[in-house]
């Protein structure tokens, strides 16, 4: 059984991940060559600007750099508090890509004061990694507190989620990347999900190898010795996409609020000074 298990694993998640990979970068590819690396739906702008005209460029770099510093104190304290035990988490990955992200953004934004429209392989990265974490940083907490909190009160471990370092990865993380979407003007691309399902797949294969030189299962669905692990996989990925049509659907109320905003604003001032054109802030 532990045989057939692991083979159904690693070449459902092996092929899985290739093609997901290979489809993301193509679709994106794709998009670019159709709109160009500055086209609204792919513009520094989307990245370094605010929907809120309070809110300048500075105001954002700060909040994402302070943020990113926070992250890197809370991934210290971690594996100083629990060692490379740690490293084997879901957990702990999503927040070192998390973590990665807004140091990214941070890079970006200086890097764009320098040289405007350029850096394209980072702000390529950003929007994969925007899309990642908006999805997994939700996904994540659901199944913290949802499944894995009952089990560990159902075994007199809660301490293990009811401490500061997973409320910091499994809640305030939420309430960050939920003013950052708010925040940023970036769009929501429904390819961008294989990247999401590539990254639930290498840490597949991650289990499987690590379990297989020796190592503990990290969660109790993601153990190679039973047989309905691939099932938990599948049912796993059917909820992430469920989670990524979520944000999709707020991604598109975002941007139809943000034009339904900028159209009011042009209008107005077009009514206040015929004479000058106010071209919308944000397009579609």
């Amino acid at each position: 059984m532990l045989v057939w298990s692991v083979v159904v694993i690693s070449i459902f998640s092996g092929i899985g991940l290739i093609i997901s990979i290979g489809y993301g970068l193509f679709s994106q590819k794709k998009l670019i060559q159709n709109y160009g690396p500055d086209a609204d739906n792919f513009s520094c702008d989307r990245i370094i600007t605010s929907g809120f005209k309070k809110i300048n460029t500075k105001t954002l770099f700060l909040f994402r750099f302070t943020y990113f510093l926070f992250c890197c104190g809370i991934i210290i304290t971690d594996l100083v508090l629990h060692g490379q035990t740690t490293l084997v988490f879901y957990t702990f990955w999503n927040y070192c890509i998390q973590t990665v992200y807004f140091g990214l953004t941070s890079i970006h934004y200086l890097y764009f004061k320098q040289q405007p429209e350029s850096a394209p392989k980072i702000r390529s990265s950003i929007y994969i990694l925007f899309q990642l974490n908006l999805t997994l940083v939700l996904f994540v907490s659901f199944v913290t507190w949802v499944i894995l909190l009952p089990d560990a009160l159902a075994q007199n471990k809660e301490w293990i989620l009811l401490n500061f370092v997973s409320y910091c990865e499994h809640a305030i993380n939420v309430l960050i990347i939920v003013t950052e979407f708010i925040l940023n003007t970036m769009n929501i691309q429904i390819f961008y999900f294989t990247f999401v399902i590539a990254w639930l797949l290498l840490y597949s294969v991650f289990c499987v190898i690590f379990q297989l030189s020796g190592g503990f299962s990290p969660y109790f669905f993601t153990s190679i010795d039973s047989p309905y692990t691939i099932l938990w996989l599948i049912g796993i990925i059917f909820v992430l996409f469920l989670f990524y049509l979520f944000t999709f659907g707020l991604g598109k109320l975002k941007t139809y609020f943000l034009s339904s905003s900028s159209s009011a604003s042009s209008s107005s001032s077009i009514s206040q000074n015929q004479s000058h054109r106010v071209e919308p802030t944000f397009l579609h």
